[in-house]
């Protein structure tokens, strides 16, 4: 659908646009259009948004590492997926009755 689907990794994206090249492959993007890799101004285009969807992976990572980390500061739970023995509610981690002899029985 979209070319950052393709790879959100530019060294992984390269070795993959030369492999396209040797075999004459285009690659065509619903979203972004047809890339003809025998043209070097499509393989231009193409390591542009290859670069870019690099880019906005690595930035969603450090918004979320800096969420996580924010809410950890602030003493909040980073997640509401209770490990097993527990379910969560309303802000808490209540043991479960059902799992909770297993978690006995292993520790």
């Amino acid at each position: 659908y979209r070319l950052n689907r393709l790879h959100r990794n530019l060294k992984n994206a390269l070795k993959l646009m030369k492999l396209c090249q040797k075999y004459h492959v285009h690659i065509l993007s619903v979203h972004d259009g047809y890339f003809d890799m025998d043209k070097a101004f499509d393989r231009l285009k193409l390591n542009i948004f290859m670069s870019l969807a690099e880019l906005e992976s690595d930035n969603i990572g450090e918004q979320v590492k800096n969420g996580l980390r924010e809410k950890a500061k602030q003493g909040k739970l980073i997640t509401t997926h209770a490990p097993f023995g527990y379910h969560y509610q309303n802000g808490t981690f209540i043991i479960n009755n059902d799992e909770s002899p297993t978690v006995k029985a292993v520790f």
